[in-house]
This record gives C-alpha cells, structure tokens and sequence, in this order.
C-alpha cells in the first residue's frame, strides 16, 4: 500500500474513532469489534465486521496486536509494510491506553499528530 493511501485510510479511522467518542472495549479488553459501530482504531481501517471478528478470535493463536497479526499471516495485515506496520502498532498503543475522557481526546490528538507527519 502506497503511503498517501495509507495515511488516508489513518485519517478516515481516526475521524471516525473520534466519531464514535470511546474506546472499543468488551469487559477490560480492547478489541477490533466491541459490537456493531464500535471498533478500535485499527478495526476501523479493516473492511468489514467479519474481517474484526476474525481478528478478535486470533488472541488464542498468539495474541490480537496488529504485529501478532502479521506474524500469524492475517491475511489482511500483509498489506502493509514495516514502517506502516510500526504506526499501526503505535496507533494501537494509543487507543488501548486511552481509558478516560480526556485520555480518549488526548490520544486523538496524538494518533493525529503522527498521521500527520507520514
């Protein structure tokens, strides 16, 4: 994936994390899918609920971060590069650390800065 369409498709998650006003959470877990309209920021870059499923199901195969994800061949990881891998994975970071209010708003602007300076 070229690195404009990347950081578009950054863009559009972000907005639309920001969007949905919280993190996607089912109990004290993050997860891709908390239910319909609800995803973390790297579930909203991901086609369809059934491709967050899948990925929410892999925490027994090795765990659900997007770099676990890689190196268990998800099929639909394999498109990025390392580099796009590594934002991801910050990404990620943020949004699973991003437990309050102002934490959420707080990482929004993060996520937004370092999509920025692709």
């Amino acid at each position: 994936m070229d690195n404009e369409e990347f950081k578009a498709m950054c863009l559009q998650a972000i907005a639309n994390l920001e969007a949905q006003g919280m993190q996607s959470k089912v109990g004290s877990s993050c997860r891709y899918l908390a239910f319909p309209g609800a995803c973390c920021i790297v579930g909203h870059m991901m086609p369809d609920d059934e491709t967050r499923e899948a990925a929410d199901r892999n925490i027994n195969n090795g765990g659900t971060s997007i770099a676990s994800l890689y190196k268990q061949g998800f099929e639909w990881v394999q498109q990025f590069d390392k580099e796009q891998l590594n934002l991801l994975t910050m990404l990620q970071h943020i949004h699973d650390e991003s437990t309050t209010p102002i934490t959420f708003s707080f990482g929004i602007r993060n996520m937004l800065r370092l999509v920025e300076d692709l």
